[in-house]
């Protein structure tokens, strides 16, 4: 008989600052341990009963003047700050995980009545599948997944353990999903990529064969689309974060642990390396690879092969308008200046 879907919601937690310090297994330096902390914020905005952190040096003015109850701070910047203080050795990872303490969390248990699920599937007991959730044959949901409402999961699928599909996730056919993935609301996986064959005066289509294969840990930004492979696949690997608004295009191949920020685009069968940070509205043609830890700034356009790490950028700042259209119609003439400055180079070298 299916389980009934229970909803319970978890509020957030308050949390002594001892409790914290064990949390992030580092000594205190304040002066109350048994204070408790009901949330994060910034400098600037945190009160008596909030934890805030620093660690951009363009704020230390926020630093002296915060209410914060204690800031986690570096041990070389400590020295600085007399309030009370957690110290450690990487604030922002610090925030990072007591972020988690402090979220909101809807949870749920069970499957809900009106989830259809198909035929010769095998999910494990503990799966929570919510309302409205289209499943469809032969697929594979392993211990700890959990699918919110609306998603839609078609035949033949594989999803890892404790992966989370956010509400209106889609995964298409054959696609395989690894273990603790997020894929956030809006995104799609294995959706045809864009492959035509001219025919006469007419695109003829080309069915896409492959598959996508995300690896462990994984997160797929809301509206993030992921093309499955022409032929073979498109493969994604453990660790990677995909922010909101990304294409990822067919038979692209992408390195453990490499980042894209929101906006970014991969042409077909782009090859990026292990540990690259990818910033906003980044175009990445097609053929190309990229090598591991390399940093693209934002707004820049990959058309090459780059051929060693480093951090590349190509992007033009913002200007008056006046001045923009000045040096742009200088640049129309670039061409013809070369072509002069050529020409009396050649000439000089004959005299």
């Amino acid at each position: 008989m299916r389980k009934v879907l229970v909803t319970r919601y978890i509020m957030k937690k308050h949390y002594s600052l001892q409790e914290i310090s064990d949390i992030l297994a580092v000594k205190l330096d304040v002066s109350n341990p048994s204070k408790t902390i009901t949330g994060i914020l910034p400098l600037h905005l945190a009160g008596p009963s909030e934890l805030s952190f620093f660690e951009n040096k363009k704020l230390r003015s926020q630093l002296g003047e915060t209410n914060a109850a204690a800031v986690i701070i570096s041990p070389s910047e400590s020295i600085n700050f007399h309030g009370d203080k957690i110290i450690h050795d990487n604030p922002r990872l610090a925030m990072a995980i007591l972020s988690h303490y402090f979220s909101y969390n809807h949870k749920t248990t069970g499957i809900s009545e009106r989830a259809v699920i198909g035929k010769d599937c095998i999910i494990a007991a503990d799966v929570v599948i919510a309302a409205n959730v289209v499943i469809g044959d032969n697929v594979e949901l392993a211990s700890g997944v959990v699918i919110h409402a609306g998603c839609v999961i078609e035949d033949f699928v594989k999803i890892g353990k404790n992966t989370e599909l956010k509400p209106n996730a889609t995964v298409m056919h054959h696609c395989v999903i690894g273990d603790n993935c997020i894929l956030h609301s809006g995104s799609v996986i294995g959706s045809d990529g864009f492959g035509y064959a001219i025919s006469g005066k007419e695109w003829q289509k080309i069915a896409h064969l492959g598959k996508v294969k995300l690896g462990d840990n994984v997160e797929i930004g809301a509206s993030t689309t992921v093309d499955r492979g022409t032929f073979d696949d498109t493969i994604i690997h453990d660790g990677v974060k995909l922010d909101n608004q990304i294409h990822i295009a067919h038979n692209v191949i992408i390195g453990k642990n490499t980042v894209f920020a929101g906006c970014s685009g991969v042409a077909g069968s782009a090859v990026i390396g292990e540990n690259c940070q990818i910033a906003g509205r980044v175009s990445i043609l097609g053929h190309l690879t990229i090598p591991s830890n390399t940093t693209i700034l934002s707004c820049s356009q990959v058309q090459r092969t780059i051929p060693e790490p480093g951090v590349y950028s190509s992007g033009l700042h913002v200007m008056p308008n006046k001045i923009w259209n000045k040096n742009f119609a200088c640049l129309k003439k670039l061409n013809d200046f070369m072509k002069n400055f050529r020409k009396k180079e050649e000439d000089y070298a004959r005299n």
